[in-house]
């Protein structure tokens, strides 16, 4: 196992539900990271004494290049039932939330976290993709209930997944009476720009609850601020740029910038938008250099600081500013180009990457595959992001038949959307049809009964 993390930088599944799962797990990693050199390796690990000294003494003798291929058969599984999986991640979601978020002792966190990012907003969110599934409307009505309970307990400042905006969006499209507008669009005693919990990130919401006029001071104080306020700053590694991601950095901003054309054509804010696009991919092109180096890490990929999150704002540029150009500049066509390239790269970290959640891990770039695929129309993208489910599956301490994504006692919010299993609901839920809308995308209306 130390010689595969070496090989690889995969911690073993250290949980194991059943015996000789940790073993087949690294090795199903193994295959799909190294094909047939991992073969020794499978050998090492395999449990069989002889098999393993013979391996180490065929280790100790040539270079790993030499080696032969597996022989104990651990090849590609195929595609996992994604029906399936969506159905499991929805039932551990409705079978933990009552003991873990609902009746969550006063003192633990969850009593009193509201949020899109970690509490009962983000969950609500997600299950109103889910009401039709059976004890799903009952949950959401609790779900709601606890919410409110929440804001009047820990009132949060304006946010949109670390704040009031975010619970106010969950609210509102559950149709609460009380889901008013608020006072302030967004935080004025501590204004920053950022979309987890920041003037872009407010603006959204007040966008996604039909509020422009919200919207619409939120876009101005931004514009009007000049450099980035950020909430946090980060110091660039050798593979990521925080002031430039989605979650913390410019591609938020932008993204909000976007939104807003795509709902009222103003062409001042167009021209804004486009300026900041061509700035997004003159960086986005450095990070895709930069996510294929040596000393690379998973972030470089993801949602929050990584290309999963640039990416998705470079496509939504095509879609919003259109094939007209300033200065004769590509425009759409260059920020197209450089989503796919930074898709391509996070393609080939998939095999690599053991995070399971949507903000910093898997699920975040399976969700992001399925927007290429939607964009494109390439079904190359859909099958890349059914390689993100293979990985879950080869990344669970639960065996095949109920697999488990997230230790529920070793994660602080093993239910949430950011780093939990409503996040993976999210990316089933949209891999089993890819049409789907997103999370904070309007749900379809219910069928007519």
């Amino acid at each position: 196992m130390t010689l595969a993390f070496a090989a690889t930088g995969l911690v073993p599944v250290i949980v194991e539900t059943e015996d000789g799962l940790s073993a087949a797990r690294m090795c199903s990693s193994l295959t799909a990271l190294l094909g047939s050199s991992a073969g020794f390796l499978h050998d090492l690990i395999g449990g069989d004494g002889p098999v393993a000294l013979a391996a180490l003494r065929t280790l100790a003798a040539a270079p790993v290049t030499t080696q032969t291929g597996p022989t104990r058969g651990y090849g590609r599984r195929p595609y996992p039932d994604v029906p399936a999986l969506r159905r499991h991640v929805l039932g551990i979601i409705r079978d933990q939330a009552p003991a873990r978020v609902l009746r969550a002792p006063e003192s633990a966190y969850a009593s009193f976290d509201a949020t899109l990012y970690t509490g009962s907003a983000g969950l609500g969110l997600e299950l109103l993709h889910h009401r039709d599934a059976p004890a799903v409307p009952p949950l959401l009505e609790a779900l709601l209930d606890h919410a409110a309970r929440a804001t009047r307990r820990s009132p949060r400042p304006p946010g949109l997944y670390l704040g009031s905006t975010g619970t106010l969006l969950f609210r509102a499209r559950t149709g609460a009476a009380d889901a008013a507008a608020p006072d302030r669009p967004f935080d004025t005693a501590d204004p920053h720009d950022d979309i987890i919990s920041g003037i872009a990130g407010c603006g959204i919401g007040h966008l996604l609850r039909g509020d422009r006029t919200a919207a619409r001071a939120c876009v101005d104080s931004l514009l009007a601020a000049g450099p980035m306020r950020l909430s946090v700053t980060g110091t660039p590694s050798p593979s990521t740029e925080p002031a430039a991601g989605y979650a913390h950095g410019t591609a938020g901003v932008l993204d909000l910038l976007l939104k807003y054309v795509a709902a009222t054509g103003d062409p001042v804010v167009r021209t804004e938008a486009r300026h900041r696009a061509g700035t997004l991919a003159h960086t986005a092109a450095d990070l895709i250099v930069r996510a294929r180096r040596p000393g690379a890490v998973p972030l470089a990929v993801s949602w929050c600081q990584g290309l999963s999150g640039i990416g998705r704002t470079l496509l939504h540029a095509t879609t919003v500013l259109g094939a007209a150009t300033d200065g004769g500049e590509r425009g759409d066509a260059r920020f197209a180009e450089l989503a796919l390239a930074a898709a391509e790269v996070c393609v080939d970290w998939i095999p690599r990457m053991q995070n399971p959640g949507q903000c910093c891990g898997l699920a975040g770039v399976g969700t992001y595959l399925i927007d290429c695929a939607r964009h494109t129309g390439d079904s190359r993208w859909l099958d890349a992001a059914h390689d993100v489910a293979r990985q879950l599956l080869r990344r669970s301490h639960g065996p095949d038949d109920a697999p488990r994504f997230v230790d529920l006692d070793r994660q602080d919010a093993p239910l949430s959307w950011s780093a939990g299993y409503t996040g993976i609901l999210t990316f089933l839920r949209r891999l089993d049809d890819p049409a789907a809308p997103d999370l904070l995308e309007p749900p379809a209306p219910s069928p007519a009964r």
